[in-house]
């Protein structure tokens, strides 16, 4: 029964006190409507420029998703050719994708067009 002493018993009020403190501070911080949070917006025209980043970016993680699982039933069936096979064409969409993507962040990046227009008046390469 060390565990309860008078001495202990200070200390852990003392520390609870101090959580206790910390913590009103803390609701303090959370309530203040200075601190609200806000919704973000996009326009419509931001909305349609993230599209095919967007959508580039699904279709490779349901690409992905599904060559994983082909994977599993590889597992089961190594020798499976048909298996073998929806693995190459997972393989193949996956890749796309991927090429689309980079693609769409690669066109829609902020300044781009101005950078390509800068770089054909001036001749360079990048």
């Amino acid at each position: 029964l060390k565990f309860f002493s008078e001495k202990n018993q200070r200390e852990c009020t003392e520390a609870a006190r101090s959580l206790h403190t910390a913590a009103e501070q803390l609701e303090t911080f959370v309530d203040n409507p200075q601190f609200a949070a806000v919704p973000a917006k996009i326009s419509t025209s931001g909305a349609a420029a993230q599209q095919p980043v967007l959508v580039s970016g699904r279709e490779m993680l349901d690409a992905s998703c599904e060559m994983i699982m082909t994977a599993k039933q590889l597992a089961l069936s190594p020798t499976d050719a048909s298996t073998w096979q929806r693995l190459a064409d997972n393989s193949k969409v996956v890749s796309e994708s991927i090429k689309r993507l980079v693609a769409s962040i690669r066109d829609q990046a902020p300044g781009q067009v101005r950078v390509n227009i800068f770089c054909v008046n001036s001749e360079c390469s990048l």
